[in-house]
């Protein structure tokens, strides 16, 4: 999974240890958590 940016309201999850980040900054790269690329959550509206 290559990701090359992150936006404003994404939320991401560690399938490791259930850590959720919320994106209140957008920017380049990927997000990691516990060695492992986090994994986005689509939200319902």
């Amino acid at each position: 999974m290559k990701k090359l940016a992150t936006s404003v309201g994404e939320t991401y999850r560690c399938d490791v240890c259930g850590n959720v980040v919320k994106v209140v900054n957008s920017g380049a790269g990927v997000l990691v958590c516990c060695g492992e690329a986090m994994v986005k959550i689509e939200e319902a509206d």
